[in-house]
């Protein structure tokens, strides 16, 4: 039980938190009308609510004469008065936050379906009733989902249909690929920005809810909420169109931008070094409840020599600084890459992260920088290739599967990256099936660390099925246009 009141209390703390304006409002309205609640208030606190529920619900009031107003009326009237030309949509917002000061958990009055005060509401409930009352809030949750959790559970995928609050058309992202996707921090929402439609970049970014299952499009702002104060005003650009990045939430909880291509008249279309951006977005900010604003702000990044330019590379997170691996990708002149970088999330630093590129680069790896110095064995990379997986696995690995490269070439080679040392190894699939004709002998390697990791010196042999290793290089084709309107 106290699991399931914990549970309930924090789905609570999220819808309320995603709630926008005016239903927030409406609710707060409500809840502060309770006598159990409206008689703790103090008359300051009583006359500054009645003033700002006025001001947002009829704007500002009318200049009386005080002569025949009762000492209340009077009250009222000044305090009113005293708004001046205040916004609807900011006396809404300081009526919500002077109720939450005199009661942070004003929010479990409401029912969440109804956005009304809950039928049982303040009164004394028996224990098995306190649970019904649980159970059946948590039922009205599960009818949300029941078709993905059934779906889940069965191994089938299911149709999530988007849904609006507003009596205004819904909004929802137009058709695309190549565009970025991510979970924020709390895994509330899926980030999605950019790609191609119709042979065109698109430069929108949306935000879908998962637990309200709704879409809201974000509105570019120039708040310095968002900027801060370190921008001026011709600094706060737009995100212009762009596909082939790659989303990732990292430990600061915010979602950052890697890479991309960007269209051909943008200012950032002829950058040689790797793009960052950091999203930042602003919640109840406006009564448009299909809108949020926000903006995509330009990060820094330090170190002499880094990633150039580059999309449809890998972006993975890794170990318990979470740091960031980027790998591979196609550059602007539409050349594969294998160099691989580490982004320094401390210092917000890029670092050479495997032997290849410390030798290309001349710089050297932090972690083993004299141990890749004496190396004399051959190094070991993964082809230049794009559009491949990646995995962190364990403490300091990284896993690598896939992708394409020159000359249409389809890759189904799996390599392993020892961050701490900088070294590749190549890993190959064990298969439980005997030796037989038709089959060829590769190497897996034991793990010995983290679990089944990947041992860097010794390898045993097993069998597998030997699949056919070309394919028809017509079938490996993606489209190949211009390689504004066209990706591969």
């Amino acid at each position: 039980f106290g699991k399931s009141q914990v549970h309930t209390s924090h789905h609570i703390i999220i819808i309320m938190a995603t709630l926008a304006y005016p239903d927030k409002f409406h609710a707060a309205t409500k809840v502060a009308d309770l006598p159990s609640l409206e008689s703790t208030f103090t008359d300051e606190t009583r006359l500054l609510l009645y003033a700002l529920k006025s001001q947002a619900t009829h704007g500002p009031t009318e200049i009386k004469s005080k002569w025949s107003m009762t000492r209340e009326e009077r009250g009222k009237y000044e305090t009113w008065v005293n708004l001046g030309k205040m916004s609807n949509f900011e006396a809404m917002r300081l009526y919500v936050k002077l109720l939450e000061e005199e009661d942070k958990n004003w929010w479990e009055a409401i029912d969440e379906d109804t956005l009304e005060i809950k039928e049982n509401y303040g009164k004394a409930m028996t224990e098995e009733e306190r649970m019904n009352s649980n159970n059946a809030s948590a039922c009205a949750r599960v009818k949300r989902v029941a078709k993905w959790a059934e779906a889940m559970e069965g191994g089938r995928w299911e149709t999530m249909e988007a849904t609006s609050t507003s009596a205004s058309k819904m909004v929802k992202p137009c058709p695309r690929y190549q565009h970025g996707a991510t979970l924020t921090s709390d895994g509330s929402k899926m980030i999605v920005s950019g790609g191609c439609y119709r042979g065109r970049f698109v430069a929108d970014t949306y935000v879908f809810d998962v637990a309200a299952s709704r879409w809201r499009k974000m509105e570019y702002t120039k708040d310095e909420k968002v900027w801060g104060k370190s921008f001026k005003e011709d600094e706060k650009e737009s995100l212009t169109p762009i596909s082939g990045h790659r989303l990732i939430t990292l430990k600061d909880g915010h979602t950052y931008s890697f890479g991309g291509k960007f269209s051909k008249t943008s200012k950032r279309a002829n950058d040689t070094d790797l793009a960052v951006f950091r999203l930042v977005l602003l919640e109840g900010e406006t009564t448009d409840d299909n809108v949020i604003k926000g903006a995509w702000i330009p990060v820094h990044v330090k170190g002499k020599r880094g990633p150039c330019a580059r999309r449809s590379m890998s972006v993975t997170k890794v170990g318990k600084d979470g740091d960031v691996v980027v790998f591979g990708g196609e550059d602007g002149d539409r050349r594969y890459l294998n160099d691989c970088w580490r982004l320094d999330f401390k210092t917000m630093s890029w670092v050479a992260c495997d032997e290849n590129t410390i030798a290309v680069t001349g710089t050297s790896n932090n972690n083993n920088s004299s141990e890749n110095k004496t190396s004399s064995t051959a190094v070991i990379t993964p082809a230049a290739r794009a559009e491949h997986v990646a995995i962190p696995w364990g403490r300091d690995k990284m896993i690598i599967f896939g992708g394409t490269g020159a000359s249409f070439k389809c890759f189904d080679d799996l390599y392993a990256l020892d961050i701490s040392s900088g070294k590749w190894k190549a890993v190959s699939a064990s298969s439980s099936s005997s030796s037989s004709s038709g089959k060829k002998k590769k190497k897996f390697s034991k793990g010995k660390n983290d679990g089944p990791l990947i041992d860097w010196e010794d390898a045993v042999e097993v069998t597998i099925n030997d699949d056919d290793e070309e394919e028809e290089e017509e079938e490996e084709k993606e489209g190949n246009g211009d390689g504004d309107d066209q990706t591969k």
